[in-house]
């Protein structure tokens, strides 16, 4: 079966020219999958590489160096600790961010040309909520009968407006799921970024847009790394329906919040 994620060439679908074929590709999977993979996002792939290669070591690092390096005050607290050993690794996190930041906006204008709408339809805030996760998926054998292929699927759905996933490793390692519910791998396409809509995303266009389920698939004799930025609008702005996609006073279903409340009920 096809893979319903469609392969979008970002400079060109973002330019004056795109063809409505492309929309309507883009369409199709935000409403459908939620997922779509960007090519010639403009994201430079030696700061890609050099981030992944920075915290690739931090993670390597042996399981008593690492308590060193845990926040002691909780992982909301405005206090970050720092490898002493590499300077450079904070800057080029703030850059690796601010690219992310940058890429998401940019997709987010194309999400609302895809529905007809005017690409500053989705609010973008000069200081956005933003997060980076690198996890390692290593290699493993899960001994006992009844494993199959020794793999381990964990079932993920982000909580941001979007999420930009990098990847580096033996395999591609990502499952999506379909319309109709069942699950297939998420094709690896040198130099892409996966962007995957999240139900804040939803919450925004009343339930058009479709966040997406996602699972990581680890374990065997393949090694893989992700690394995903979490695009949120700021910690203040209400996420309720937008004008576009609700009238004034119908009952959404979508009760709005901020993202402030979301992180205090989390940290609570």
């Amino acid at each position: 079966m096809a893979s319903p994620v469609p392969v979008i060439d970002l400079a060109a679908a973002v330019g004056p020219d795109v063809p409505a074929s492309v929309l309507e590709l883009v369409r199709e999977a935000t409403e459908t999958v939620g997922v779509v993979q960007v090519v010639n996002h403009e994201v430079p792939l030696d700061l890609i590489a050099e981030f992944d290669r920075r915290t690739g070591r931090l993670l390597g690092l042996p399981r008593s160096r690492k308590p060193e390096l845990a926040c002691p005050i909780g992982r909301y607290a405005q206090h970050h600790v720092r490898p002493a050993d590499d300077p450079v690794l904070r800057d080029l996190a703030f850059r690796y961010l601010t690219a992310g930041q940058w890429l998401a906006e940019r997709v987010l204008g194309l999400y609302a040309r895809a529905q007809g709408l005017p690409e500053g339809t989705f609010p973008v805030d000069p200081l956005p909520y933003l997060s980076v996760t690198v996890n390692d998926h290593p290699t493993w054998k899960y001994p006992g009968p009844g494993y199959g292929e020794d793999k381990l699927r964990l079932e993920q759905a982000e909580g941001s407006v979007l999420t930009v996933l990098a990847q580096a490793g033996g395999h591609a390692g990502l499952e999506i799921q379909r319309p109709e519910g069942d699950w297939g791998p998420l094709p690896a396409v040198p130099g892409a970024l996966p962007v995957f809509s999240g139900p804040l995303l939803t919450r925004w266009t009343n339930g058009l847009l479709r966040p997406a389920r996602h699972r990581a698939v680890t374990g065997g004799t393949a090694t893989r790394r992700a690394t995903a930025v979490f695009h949120y609008p700021a910690l203040g702005r209400v996420r309720g329906p937008l004008a576009p996609f609700a009238a004034p006073g119908e009952e959404t279903g979508c009760e709005p919040v901020t993202r402030w409340d979301l992180v205090a009920d989390h940290a609570a």
